[in-house]
């Protein structure tokens, strides 16, 4: 279904187009063919294009045909911070809620950002420090240590700290870092943190530098600013630090770790030079996003996405932070937000989507007429979650479905300001990424379900995973089950027109009669029924080794499950097929997921199979597994 296709006058104001056309082309299926046969081509001519500050001379990549050893711009050289404008327009903004009012706790200018990160960067310096580990919410302070971290080459890692005492005890432990960076106490829904119960010695090699925040921002920047001096003896104070010193490429910029859906997490390394070019790309050319723009992704910084938005800074765009309840003012505060401070982007979860959609009846409080585009990533965002924008949203915007992941601190397939909007749909396949669907022999399939691959190396490829001897676990998750070939773990649709359907894990897919089906294609029908606010559908093994399909359902208050039940069957029979219906309907209070929100269903179907889930540390509520019992 179409829902919006751009005016042609828009659509030739983009960078898209501009690029596009500067290269020959005027249509964006066969740009992406080129960019893949021409990389070097288009990522020279995407520098220039975007006037990304470094040195590339040399070559652009070195052991190309080899996936995992592949590396680009090998003798090239970049600075973070010199590729961040300097202007007296907002960087930063960080906001709070209220019960009633929006609140802006503190703006810093991009003047101001870049003589903040100078101080940072002086006791940074000065420490001899290699890696820093922080345990802050969304903040300016944890944005001005990793800009700080990166102008010094120090690794650098984050943690929130609604994750957790045990989650960042186990990443502290497995990072080792040389400085500690925390607030003293946090608490929000279900949970409280203190910093002092994850100081145990037993997790470090070394004790390391402990710095403690508390909740004011301009004391703790002011604290910061300072530290140079607290720390350092008389007469070895750093007046001067150079943040504007370019490092090789390829140098290690920061550490993110997997949500857990699929296991023990993995500390994946990415690098400098990758993150900038892949970033820039992804916002400036396929989202359009440039300066003094309001940019604003509701994320937490364990998730990628925080990085990700930190990418608005290359753009001069208007960052906003917020890390308070998504959830309050009755399911309407980032919406508020949006409202309020005129945001432009608003990228958020497909599942804040879903349950907007269900729990608020009457946007007409809010003003979105400055919103241009909505980005949405985590999990697939279903048709009638897309119906829902263009009906109670607004009309005449770009609803961006994204997919990618921390594995490439970017994305596979993502939008595109030239391209129409299709419901469920993903517009294009990121450009110069070689980005295909698999049948199990390593055949390409078109409009045909299939693993979501990536045929050739792509700029964001990880430098590798943290403690990770030989790249053995690296290799093993991404190439073991096709040779040379990154398989990413989705379950996806390509398209003949060079769009994309994303269906959900490729390890959460259902085999009812040896039939594969993508968990979304039951989304899709089951929470557009009146009375169910979400669901979970996995596979259950019956003494034949053959699957049956137990589905878990929300309820709305009143709802009944037989009157659901009945729904729920009749639908699935008439839109999809019998291999759809699933054997069993069970109502649950809530489904866990993890702590970035993200659904669990390979760790629920482990659970009703008696199997080992190694992962309950990384759930915002393990305890609601024990509403999945079966009855044999």
């Amino acid at each position: 279904m179409l829902l919006y296709d751009p005016p042609e006058e828009l659509k030739k104001k983009t960078k898209f187009w501009k690029l596009m056309s500067s290269l020959g082309h005027t249509n964006p299926l066969k740009f992406h063919t080129w960019s893949i046969s021409n990389q070097e081509s288009f990522w020279r001519n995407l520098i220039a294009f975007e006037k990304i500050v470094g040195t590339f001379s040399g070559p652009f990549c070195e052991n190309w045909e080899n996936f995992v050893q592949c590396k680009f711009f090998p003798e090239a050289k970049l600075s973070l911070m010199e590729n961040i404008p300097v202007s007296s327009t907002p960087a930063l903004t960080q906001v709070s809620l209220n019960e009633k009012s929006l609140f802006i706790d503190f703006e810093v200018t991009y003047e101001a950002l870049h003589l903040l990160v100078a101080d940072v960067a002086k006791f940074l310096k000065a420490s001899g420090s290699k890696r820093l580990f922080c345990v802050l919410p969304n903040c300016l302070e944890a944005v001005i240590l990793f800009l700080g971290c990166a102008s010094q080459n120090i690794l650098f890692c984050i943690v929130g700290p609604e994750s957790g005492e045990n989650i960042i005890k186990s990443r502290i432990k497995e990072f080792q870092p040389d400085i500690v960076v925390s607030i003293r106490k946090f608490s929000g829904r279900n949970f409280r943190y203190d910093v002092e119960k994850i100081l145990e010695k037993n997790l470090f090699h070394k004790p390391p530098i402990v710095i403690e925040l508390n909740h004011n921002t301009e004391e703790n920047l002011t604290y910061l600013s300072n530290l140079h001096y607290l720390n350092e003896p008389k007469g070895s104070i750093i007046e001067k630090v150079d943040v504007y010193q370019k490092n090789s490429f390829n140098t290690p910029l920061a550490v993110l770790f997997t949500s857990g859906t699929t296991g023990r997490p993995k500390g994946i390394i990415h690098g400098l030079g990758p993150f900038i070019l892949e970033n820039r790309k992804e916002l400036s050319i396929h989202l359009n996003i440039g300066f003094g723009q309001k940019l604003f992704y509701y994320t937490t910084p364990s998730w990628m996405m925080w990085y990700w938005m930190l990418g608005g800074l290359f753009l001069g765009a208007n960052v906003i932070l917020f890390s308070g309840d998504p959830m309050s003012h009755y399911g309407k505060a980032l919406w508020k937000i949006v409202s309020d401070l005129g945001v432009n982007y608003f990228g958020t979860s497909a599942r804040h989507i879903s349950i907007s959609q269900k729990l608020i009846n009457d946007f007409s409080d809010f003003d979105f007429r400055n919103l241009r585009a909505i980005l949405s990533t985590g999990s697939p965002l279903l048709e009638h979650n897309f119906e829902f924008i263009y009906e109670r949203i607004k009309d005449n915007i770009m609803l961006y479905s994204i997919s990618g992941g921390t594995d490439i601190l970017g994305c596979f397939v993502l939008g595109c300001p030239v391209l129409p909007i299709h419901a469920g749909k993903l517009q294009l396949r990121s450009l110069a990424y070689d980005v295909d669907v698999f049948d199990e022999y390593g055949n390409s399939l078109i409009n045909k379900t299939g693993e979501l691959v990536c045929k050739s190396p792509m700029m964001s490829k990880p430098l590798g995973f943290l403690n990770d001897i030989n790249d053995q676990r690296f290799i093993s998750t991404y190439f073991s089950k096709y040779p040379n070939v990154w398989a990413h773990g989705d379950f996806a649709i390509l398209y003949e027109d060079g769009s994309m359907k994303i269906l959900g894990r490729s390890d959460a897919t259902l085999k009812p009669g040896g039939i594969r089906i993508g968990t979304a294609e039951i989304y899709e029908v089951v929470e557009k029924i009146d009375g169910v606010l979400e669901a979970v559908a996995v596979s259950k093994k019956k003494e034949d080794q053959s699957d049956e399909i137990v589905l878990f359902v929300v309820l709305r208050q009143g709802a009944r499950l037989e009157e659901i039940r009945q729904k729920i069957i009749t639908q699935i029979k008439s839109k999809l097929t019998k291999y759809h219906v699933p054997s069993r309907v069970i109502s649950v209070p809530g489904i866990p997921k993890t702590k970035n929100n993200k659904p669990v269903e390979v760790a629920i179907s482990n659970f009703i199979n008696n199997k080992e889930i190694s992962n309950l540390d990384f759930f915002d509520d393990p305890d609601l597994l024990q509403h999945f019992k079966l009855d044999t």
